[in-house]
């Protein structure tokens, strides 16, 4: 399921994802790419925005 991972960390819909990894986002592509350059198991560390407050998780990336 799609989200899996990210909805299991915490995230919801509508939250932003401002970095991965302490490196800031300035795309949705580059969140693409960001994501693509790990495998299925990795831990990532994500820095989001909700409601003007910013959040931190941990999130463990789901194969297909």
């Amino acid at each position: 399921m799609q989200g899996e991972g990210a909805a299991a960390a915490g995230l919801k819909e509508g939250d932003i994802i401002q970095s991965i990894d302490g490196v800031k986002l300035t795309s949705s592509s580059e969140l693409s790419e960001r994501i693509a350059r790990h495998k299925p198991g990795d831990i990532i560390k994500l820095a989001y925005l909700r409601k003007n407050n910013t959040y931190t998780a941990s999130v463990t990336l789901k194969g297909d």
